[in-house]
């Protein structure tokens, strides 16, 4: 096991930490026991931290992600607030749900399922999309009622 360890497997962590304590409380020095290991991030998100800049904690995960030698990646954490678990769950994700459901799924089992539009958490889905060099979607179009899609009943 040993011998396959280094080429064979993956280690990961999840860090509700800034960007600025990767380095000095994990990376150095597991760079420098494990340096032919990689290493990835599940969940990275400094949560509601005051005073941490989501877009420079996220540009700056980018960069030492990038210089790092074992550190494959990171994964926001997280997409969707979890309103489901509340308490400070509720730090967490790009968006929340909206005011009203734009779909519903009906799966094999027929259990039906309303998708809701998505309303953003502060300007979190800019940063996470400045980070990586792309473009968060439009805001004002993820909870904008569709009147064609509104059932007319007499």
């Amino acid at each position: 096991l040993a011998a396959l360890y280094p080429s064979r497997f993956t280690n990961s962590f999840n860090t509700q930490n800034p960007s600025t304590d990767i380095r000095p409380l994990f990376l150095d020095k597991y760079e420098r026991h494990f340096p032919s290991v990689p290493v990835f991030i599940g969940e990275f998100h400094a949560g509601n931290i005051p005073g941490v800049d989501h877009a420079a904690d996220l540009r700056n995960m980018v960069e030492i992600s990038e210089a790092s030698p074992v550190l494959q990646g990171f994964a926001f954490f997280e997409w969707q607030v979890r309103a489901d678990k509340g308490g400070h769950e509720m730090n967490f994700g790009m968006f929340s749900l909206g005011d009203y459901s734009v779909a519903t799924l009906t799966f094999a089992t027929g259990e039906r399922f309303d998708a809701w539009c998505l309303v953003p958490v502060d300007d979190k889905p800019n940063a996470v999309a400045g980070a990586f060099g792309g473009v968060a979607p439009d805001s004002a179009s993820l909870c904008r009622p569709d009147p064609a899609a509104v059932p007319l009943n007499n």
